[in-house]
């Protein structure tokens, strides 16, 4: 059942905010007013768990609404399905081939340590949000409630699914499907597609609203519905990584910047704070009230009384091969972790690196110049934090992401341009094959013996995970 109630709540879903805007006569695209809705759904689950103990009921009637939804749209709509079938039979095949690999219920140590682990805690023990004992659990956000979610309905993988079935889906509105072998030939896409960590989905969401809004913003069609998805976009993204939080500042003032001189700017005014108090304020408003520190564990000590084993919990997410806080050799430190992003600098370091794809970043050119400075301003931001903290690639995630969606075209002449297509498919074609053979040794594991000990064979330190 886990591998088929993703589809089933993805697309029920779907058709649900599908009838929502047919009866309220909302002209709107309506993958967007989908994704809208989720954004808007995602932000009031925070709080309503927080304050009642039966979220599981109102999971389970927005599951039975979808399905209703659903047979609805098939029954109305058979006869453009089955055109669309046939018509787009090449692209649900690779779809749904593609799909099901993301629903693998095997994820990163991370996800079983506290993306997974914390909406699990919460449908076993309703009564009690954060479980103090797990220091780890005060770091959620947003991204956590799409995992609780998912658990309602009896899978792990509903994050991993929306990520590339938005893309997906998005790629094919846009008639840029082909730039699917760029994403599939870059091994750190690859391996958070195949995890629960938050940290593709909010990225995603925010490069297609926001390349929807400047599209609109550009040809001066821009509505209120525009100013909601880009802002519900942004608060989402900024509520899952606290490092997003800097980049969501500075995307928000910036849009704020180039929208100042339009008739109805008082009302995206009006709309951001609304979305920004209902939306995000929730998340580090009932992290103060549990930990006196809405961005725990980073303010300790501000609000609270200092806590010595938070601060060992604080240093491990600020030091984690930061430039500036190394002892030994930074310079050495800097140019591995540079090197990083397109060879492997270390063992096991494979699905960290973005490979060939770190080229976009010198051949890709845009013709909207505010898409060109929203680029840039991400680049300097993210540049500065994680030399100053993190460096690892993972970070320039959002920035790969806005290049390859975004870009208008390569320079290069054809037949480069084409050997650099080749390649990327051949790197596509062979880390799918890579995680299709990781699938087969787990089903043959899980068949010979069990599914658990196939987790503890796969997933580093999931004994220990599973004992604590």
């Amino acid at each position: 059942m886990s591998f088929i109630t993703p589809y089933l709540f993805v697309t029920g879903f779907y058709s649900l905010t599908l009838f929502f805007q047919e009866k309220s006569k909302i002209n709107y695209n309506n993958l967007l007013f989908s994704i809208m809705s989720f954004l808007l759904l995602v932000g009031l689950l925070f709080p309503i768990i927080y304050l009642t103990e039966h979220t599981q009921y109102i999971i389970y009637s927005l599951f039975f609404l979808s399905m209703l939804a659903l047979l609805r749209f098939i029954y109305y709509n058979h006869t453009i399905i089955q055109q669309d079938i046939i018509k787009n039979k090449w692209l649900l095949i690779g779809y749904f081939f593609f799909s099901f690999l993301t629903l693998i219920p095997i994820n990163g140590a991370d996800s079983y340590a506290y993306h997974l682990a914390w909406p699990k805690s919460l449908i076993d023990n309703s009564t009690l949000f954060f479980d103090k004992s797990f220091m780890e659990f005060g770091v959620v956000g947003l991204g956590e409630i799409v995992n609780y979610i998912s658990l309602s309905i009896g899978s792990e993988n509903l994050q991993s699914f929306l990520v590339f079935t938005v893309l997906i889906f998005y790629l094919f509105k846009e008639k840029k499907l082909n730039r699917l072998i760029y994403f599939l030939a870059t091994p750190i896409f690859v391996k958070f597609i195949f995890d629960q960590k938050p940290f593709l989905l909010p990225a995603i969401f925010l490069v297609i609203f926001l390349n929807e809004f400047i599209n609109k913003f550009e040809t001066k069609n821009i509505n209120k519905l525009d100013y909601l998805g880009i802002l519900l976009a942004i608060s989402f993204f900024a509520n899952n990584k606290y490092p997003f939080i800097i980049i969501a500042l500075v995307i928000s003032l910036y849009l704020f910047f180039i929208c100042r001189n339009l008739k109805n700017y008082n009302s995206f005014f009006l709309l951001a704070i609304l979305v920004f108090i209902f939306n995000y304020l929730p998340v580090p408003l009932i992290k103060f009230l549990e930990f006196s520190d809405p961005f725990h564990p980073f303010l300790n000590g501000f609000f609270n009384n200092y806590n010595t084993d938070v601060e060992h919990l604080k240093s491990m997410y600020t030091s984690w091969d930061g430039f500036l806080v190394k002892d030994n050799n930074p310079i050495f430190e800097f140019f591995r972790n540079i090197f990083n992003f397109v060879i492997l600098t270390s063992p096991f370091s494979f699905l960290d690196i973005f490979g060939v794809s770190v080229v976009l970043i010198f051949i890709a050119r845009f013709k909207s110049s505010i898409k060109r400075n929203v680029l840039i301003l991400c680049f300097i931001t993210t540049s500065v934090l994680v030399v100053y903290t993190n460096f690892q690639s993972r970070w320039f995630m959002f920035v790969f992401l806005f290049i390859t969606i975004c870009h208008d075209h390569l320079i290069l002449k054809k037949n480069i341009k084409n050997i650099f297509d080749y390649m990327s498919f051949a790197i596509s074609a062979m880390m799918v094959s890579l995680f299709i053979l990781f699938f087969l040794k787990v089903s043959t594991i899980t068949y010979n013996k069990n599914f658990e000990e196939a987790k503890n064979e796969h997933i580093y330190l999931y004994k220990n995970i599973k004992e604590i």
